[in-house]
């Protein structure tokens, strides 16, 4: 803007002329070119990069752009294998990926973020102008890593895998950090917009400056505010444990830890999602897989809370855990058991949020934590998703067509059918908004059906064996005294077979049962049968195949996602 008295202040960033009043005896005017320039990041997180002074994406001390730091262990596949996140070598944060100073892989794309620099004029260095970004710590030690963007600075890295394979491989322009500024090359001054990408390569806040010199006189200046974090800092972690001592009937569950968010990262979008893990899931599995789903939720257009939960779960691999042919009957029994205190740890959250919406995002065995908890009465919920659900789907839906191998085999060894003993039906008084994603050729939940096959009744060891009998269920142990099963719980997990295959494999893509409205992972999304990783595909696949996914897991909240 402009005042009769020759004051200026740039709103937007390019070339501006600036007119000055007539003269006074003449009438003259005189023109003065002057350039403008900004330096952009998207603070709002919603995809766009508003370049207008105080815009929504204008950062302050106050109010800066959160973000994440690239602090994991993600090794590129090879040989068609995919790209994987590990955990960090013990003592060794060097191999974290943003101190590789490389883009590693596809995957590591979704740690990045935009940095653009507007209004920069050309041939600077001909006119004894140079630039630099520097860092001005607030807190902690706040770093960035800079690299060259795709060509027109969009998003296409996060989106399209051309994009995103043209781009791996990239090694870092620099490191900048309150004690490490960046020259700006001059080459790079092409009077168009600098169009970059950075990763978090330090935790803290910082004032990144962009300065431009003459002769060595600071003539101009323009700042970013970047604030940033581990991305566990942006998301609640809850840990549950079941006591498991005595008989199986009076297992209890209860919560151990509440680590609360210290970040709002994502926004201030009155929506939180809550992710229930599945069976094999270790303790750093769960965070690592939780921090993807944030991020992922985030580059969605999520800008809510976000939650875990972690649940006393079995392990497959690398061998069973414990180790027993029913492993996975057990962890389902640890599932139910878990329910409580799940029902605690979300009591917790609407109590201190009580005027978000909760979405529960269940994958896998977690359904068994998660559906259990409601049919006990947790109803403060908007909508659940259970994605590829480990759990019969005549458990929701009554009509469900069966099987005819599961069907044939309870004709041979007979198993409770329906509820409470049984799975036929247990879970149709579940209220509010129920959305099965499905696969039809999900690998894992084949194995889900050869458990039902074999293991139902299940068989511990040789001896010791649960039966039913037309009327009751009996465990009958090698050594000591066998009981009455009365613990319906127990009863699903060890002793009913299922009639039909699992809720993860069964559509339709509409209304059945309790289930309100269904998606095909398959048709969709192209989630198939590779084993395991197509079981889990929505943080296995790197995000540029998987954001689709992300952007339904909103519509099916009643989220508007980006675009």
């Amino acid at each position: 803007m402009r005042s009769p008295y020759g004051n200026f202040f740039a709103t937007k960033a390019g070339t501006a002329a600036l007119v000055t009043m007539p003269d006074v005896d003449t009438g003259a005017r005189g023109t003065c070119t002057v350039y403008c320039v900004s330096m952009n990041v998207d603070a709002n997180h919603d995809g766009n990069m508003d370049l207008s002074f105080n815009g929504a994406d204008a950062t302050s001390a106050s109010s800066p752009d959160r973000v994440w730091v690239n602090n994991g262990y993600i090794l590129p596949g090879s040989n068609g294998s995919l790209d994987q996140d590990k955990p960090l070598p013990l003592n060794d944060p060097n191999s974290a990926n943003s101190a590789y100073g490389t883009i590693t892989c596809q995957r590591d794309l979704e740690n990045f973020f935009r940095l653009w620099i507007c209004g920069m004029p050309s041939a600077l260095s001909n006119q004894n102008y140079y630039a630099t970004l520097s860092c001005t710590a607030i807190s902690g030690s706040p770093a960035i890593n800079l690299y060259y963007a795709e060509t027109n600075g969009g998003t296409g890295y996060l989106t399209d895998t051309n994009v995103a394979a043209s781009l791996v491989g990239e090694s870092k322009l620099a490191t900048i950090s309150p004690t490490s500024p960046f020259v700006i090359p001059f080459w790079l001054y092409n009077g168009s917009n600098l169009n970059f990408l950075f990763e978090g390569a330090g935790v803290g806040e910082g004032q990144f400056t962009l300065t431009i010199y003459q002769n060595g006189n600071v003539i101009a200046q323009t700042s970013a505010f970047i604030d940033l974090h581990d991305v566990k800092d942006f998301f609640e972690q809850d840990v549950i444990q079941d006591n498991m001592s005595g008989a199986k009937s009076n297992w209890t569950s209860y919560v151990e830890a509440v680590l609360p968010a210290i970040a709002s990262g994502l926004g201030n979008d009155t929506n939180m999602i809550v992710l229930v893990h599945g069976i094999n899931v270790r303790p750093w599995d769960c965070i690592d897989d939780a921090g993807t789903v944030c991020k992922r939720l985030y580059w969605a257009g999520f800008q809510g809370k976000f939650a875990e939960v972690e649940w006393p779960c079995n392990l497959l691999t690398p061998k069973p855990s414990p180790f027993s042919p029913a492993v996975f009957n057990d962890s389902e029994l640890q599932g139910y058991k878990a329910s409580t205190a799940l029902t605690t740890c979300l009591n917790g959250l609407k109590t201190r949020f009580p005027n978000y919406r909760l979405n529960i995002l269940a994958h896998s065995q977690g359904n068994t934590v998660v559906s259990e908890a409601i049919k006990q009465g947790f109803t403060s919920f908007d909508t659940y998703i259970l994605t590829q659900g480990a759990l019969p789907d005549s458990a929701y839906d009554v009509n469900a067509p069966t099987n005819a191998t599961l069907l044939t085999l309870d004709g041979v060894y007979p198993t409770p059918e329906w509820q409470p003993m049984g799975y036929h039906g247990v879970y149709t008084n579940l209220p509010g908004r129920i959305v099965n994603f499905y696969n039809p050729n999900d690998p894992v939940l084949d194995w889900w059906v050869t458990d039902q096959e074999l293991l139902k009744p299940s068989v511990y060891i040789i001896g010791s064996i649960y039966n039913y009998d037309g009327t009751n269920s009996y465990f009958n142990p090698e050594f000591g005294s066998g009981y009455l099963v009365t613990d319906p719980e127990e009863s699903r997990a060890d002793v009913s077979r299922s009639r039909t295959l699992p809720i993860g494999q069964s559509g339709p893509s509409s209304a059945h049962g309790v289930i309100q409205s269904a998606v095909d992972l398959y048709a969709n999304f192209g989630f198939y049968n590779a084993f395991p990783a197509d079981h889990s595909a929505q943080w296995t696949w790197p995000i540029q195949t998987t954001r689709p996914y992300f952007q339904q897991v909103l519509r099916s909240c009643q989220i508007i996602p980006a675009p």
